[in-house]
């Protein structure tokens, strides 16, 4: 008997308390239109192309009646032109964007972002060597570490913002590292991947002490097989390093010298490196004191033959990095 008087009291308790649940619940729905602008990309360089969309939950976008203003002057309008293309503005400089909307009901809505391009470049720094007359760089190799540094251009006011006074966010495939993240903090170590692996994104978030300049940079950090390339020595010049030796002509009875180079190899010194040469596949000595440099002889009547030079460098402090190498010779 009371379980039946309880689910009376229950039902009755829900029919009075209904209207004020109603109420409630139309209390929540929106009593506008809220608009929005989304810009592609998010954080642009000065002078690149952006793109520029009016978003809208409660107000249909494609049947109303939209004007677009770039800096206070005219850029598009148009029903359901909710869309704009426009060049973001100079290094220091901003642009305000601004889009109004009437519905076809005559309710009007307006919204407006102000867009502040700047410039953050990432610099990549093996640790591997190449030679000191190489111009290019060195490339990462399989499982080393890497350094990337931000170098932002971040302009306020006319005047170069301190890069010390940025903050800055790193991430590694989307991953936040924190104990590389914060003021002042323009650079981050990241282990490369082995060889053959997916390269690793690296990107930073620079922002302004208040937030108001904003700019990413991303880079791509995979591994290269280090190379060994060979080069001819000549007596007064030195090694010629304008062109590398794929294959040697000479003629019978002649000789030269030919240098092994290493590129992208992790070492301090050559004696960190054994030098080990072959000719044909038989080991020949190197010169003395110069492992890393062969004396090439040929003997009179060998013309029309040819024979295979070729190297194998071993580094001596790290396991399993070692770089075969071969050119062809051939005497005329």
């Amino acid at each position: 008997m009371k379980f039946w008087i309880l689910n009376i009291i229950y039902i009755i308790l829900g029919i009075l308390l209904l209207p004020a649940l109603s109420a409630q619940a139309q209390l929540r729905l929106p009593g506008g239109a809220s608009l929005s602008i989304k810009i592609s990309p998010e954080f642009p360089d000065p002078g690149a192309e952006v793109r520029a969309e009016l978003l809208s939950y409660s107000l249909d976008v494609n049947r109303a009646s939209i004007t677009w203003a770039l800096d206070g002057k005219a850029l598009a309008s148009g029903v359901g032109v909710k869309e704009v293309s426009f060049k973001a503005a100079a290094h220091g400089a901003k642009n305000t964007l601004s889009a109004s909307a009437t519905s076809p009901g005559g309710e009007r809505f307006e919204t407006s972002v102000v867009i502040r391009p700047q410039s953050v470049d990432l610099i990549l720094d093996a640790k591997s060597r190449v030679p000191h007359w190489y111009r290019g760089a060195a490339l990462p190799i399989s499982r080393t570490r890497v350094v990337v540094s931000a170098i932002p251009n971040f302009i306020s006011s006319g005047a170069r913002i301190n890069p010390s006074s940025l903050q800055y966010e790193w991430r590694v495939d989307r991953r936040l590292i924190s104990d590389f993240s914060g003021r002042g903090k323009d650079s981050i170590s990241v282990l490369t991947p082995g060889l053959g692996e997916v390269a690793k994104e690296v990107m930073v978030k620079v922002s302004s002490s208040d937030a108001s300049l904003v700019k990413e940079a991303r880079a791509m950090v995979q591994a290269f097989s280090p190379e060994i390339l060979f080069y001819e020595r000549l007596p007064l010049e030195g090694i010629k390093t304008s062109l590398a030796l794929r294959t040697k002509n000479l003629f019978a009875g002649g000789e030269f010298e030919v240098q092994a180079v290493p590129f992208s190899m992790n070492y301090s010194s050559l004696s960190d490196l054994s030098f080990s040469w072959s000719f044909d596949g038989n080991a020949t000595d190197p010169l003395s004191g110069e492992p890393d440099t062969l004396l090439v002889k040929t003997g009179g009547g060998s013309e029309g033959q040819s024979g295979l030079i070729g190297i194998l460098v071993s580094n001596l402090k790290t396991l399993f990095e070692s770089v075969n190498a071969s050119f062809d010779v051939n005497i005329q």
